[in-house]
């Protein structure tokens, strides 16, 4: 899956990847940034099963990021930032096999 060339994307939610075989997720350039706060756990993308699933040359940018919060040090420091969301991730896989993350970045 070929993204379009520094397209930006919206996530509420995890996106699930069950099961596939040597599929590759271009981003090519693109970046994909939370709505909302989402749960503790929660990850861009969730693989689970599979084999041969690729990502690469994408930006995964959660809520708290330096473009959202410039003084992120500062005046985003605890309490005012949402607590127990330290969990929160870019990828995860569960029994995926042979894949890769290339040129990436959380």
């Amino acid at each position: 899956m070929l993204f379009p060339e520094s397209a930006c994307y919206g996530i509420d939610e995890s996106i699930f990847v069950d099961d596939r075989v040597d599929l590759t997720f271009d981003g090519n350039g693109s970046t994909m940034r939370t709505l909302t706060t989402g749960t503790p756990a929660r990850a861009f993308w969730k693989i689970r099963g599979g084999d041969g699933v690729v990502f690469t040359d994408m930006t995964l940018r959660g809520e708290l990021d330096v473009e959202t919060c410039p003084d992120a040090i500062s005046s985003c420091s605890w309490p005012r930032q949402p607590t127990n969301l330290e969990w929160q991730h870019g990828w995860h896989f569960q029994g995926a096999v042979n894949s890769t993350l290339n040129r990436v970045a959380a």
